[in-house]
């Protein structure tokens, strides 16, 4: 999981998508630490801002 959520911390970083790369950022630190407090708040703060950014990239697309 901390692979992919790395990966989409990066993906994030190189499109400018400060807020998606501030959420995934701290899913990353806390599977990082292996202490797991918070992580299911931060994962669906994290899936919220991506729907809402997907749908937002969408709209400009069509």
């Amino acid at each position: 999981a901390f692979e992919q959520a790395h990966t989409l911390k990066g993906v994030c970083a190189n499109m400018g998508l400060i807020s998606l790369l501030e959420s995934v950022s701290g899913i990353t630190e806390i599977l990082r630490s292996k202490s797991y407090d918070g992580l299911k708040e931060e994962f669906e703060k994290t899936e919220k801002l991506y729907s809402d950014t997907v749908n937002k990239i969408k709209e400009l697309i069509n």
